[in-house]
């Protein structure tokens, strides 16, 4: 009867430890999709920054201009 009793402990002990680990990963792959997410945000931010420096890169200072602001590419 000793002998299960000490089976089962362990078992219990096993079952909890698994249990952890689960939450431990499921936590970090909450936090990777999370980061996930924020690069995905990013892309467009990152493409209108791009635009706007090579707007502000076509417009000569002091320079009025009425025409197109985007130059054909040679």
């Amino acid at each position: 009867m000793m002998h299960i009793m000490g089976d089962l402990r362990e078992t219990a002990a096993e079952m909890q430890r698994r249990e952890q680990e689960l939450r431990d990963k499921q936590e970090r792959l909450g936090q990777a999709g999370k980061l996930a997410a924020l690069g995905e945000l990013n892309k467009p931010l990152n493409n209108i920054g791009l635009f706007v420096g090579d707007a502000v890169d076509l417009i000569e200072p002091g320079e009025t201009h009425k025409g197109p602001i985007v130059r054909p590419r040679r």
